[in-house]
């Protein structure tokens, strides 16, 4: 039997980049926030009238900022152990986890892209059509509001990017490297900590399952590239259906149970093991 406070401490370990990184975003983007209303509200009647227009672009554009300077303590954490993982994945020594990846590398197929895109789309409409949609945070209705340039810039591209690096670059792989655990137990506790990262319910369940998907194949390839572009994609595709409001035309239960088991398919196929 392991021995447990020896684990506990390595699991400490193992998250407190993540912590360090939540704490510092929240604290930077309270500041810089305040700073904004500040501004807004000492401002002349023509630089009032442009932020409240321009609102939006300008909590996404803090929201880029807030995640960056949280990223700083963490960055050279998540470069080594993210090429640490790529390292282990091309390696054929003894390590069972390394044995796990190398063996995996080559089964994933590229079918899990669109898989993941489509349980993505599903996902969001059986949120919406539950109701659970109205429990969505301000900050994710801001970013439906951001212009498409701002959203897929700061929501579809550096938001992933960073998030990656620290939920499934650093997490995942010390969970897996210091505490020892299996990928699918490290892939449930990092995707936990990730749905509780959100701060509401809708936001919750659909980082926690996204998330599962995105340290399993991560899991299996050893490669950072990959959840990366998943998420990137997911986020990407889910923003282009609400700014062209495809969402409202696809919101049934027939739309929603396609894509939902067309993407359960194709990522299942995508992770199968031979």
């Amino acid at each position: 039997m392991k021995d447990w406070p020896a684990m506990r401490r390595n699991i400490v370990l193992s998250i407190f980049p993540m912590v360090v990184f939540s704490l510092l975003y929240e604290i930077v983007f309270f500041f810089l926030n305040y700073l904004l209303q500040a501004a807004a509200m000492h401002a002349g009647g023509a630089v009032f009238a442009w932020l409240t227009r321009n609102e939006a672009d300008m909590r996404a554009l803090i929201t880029a900022l807030s995640m960056s300077a949280a990223f700083l303590p963490v960055m050279r954490t998540a470069r080594s152990e993210i090429r640490y993982a790529r390292y282990k994945a091309a390696d054929k020594g003894k390590d069972s986890e390394a044995g796990y990846r190398a063996a995996s590398k080559t089964r994933i197929s590229s079918l899990v892209f669109p898989g993941a895109v489509l349980l993505s789309a599903g996902l969001n409409l059986l949120i919406s059509m539950t109701g659970l949609g109205a429990l969505a945070s301000e900050a994710g209705a801001a970013q439906l509001r951001s212009s498409l340039m701002m959203g897929v810039l700061v929501y579809g591209i550096l938001a992933p990017f960073l998030e990656e690096c620290v939920f499934r670059g650093i997490t995942l792989n010390r969970l897996i490297a210091y505490a020892g655990m299996s990928v699918p137990a490290a892939a449930f506790v990092s995707s936990l900590l990730f749905g509780l990262y959100h701060g509401n319910v809708p936001q919750m369940i659909y980082a926690f399952l996204m998330g599962y998907l995105f340290c399993m194949v991560y899991g299996r390839t050893g490669l950072f590239l990959h959840p990366f572009v998943l998420h990137a994609s997911c986020n990407i595709v889910s923003l282009f259906l609400s700014y062209t409001e495809l969402y409202s035309l696809l919101c049934t239960p027939a739309w929603c149970a396609a894509f939902l088991a067309a993407g359960a398919l194709l990522t299942l196929f995508s992770l199968r093991s031979e």
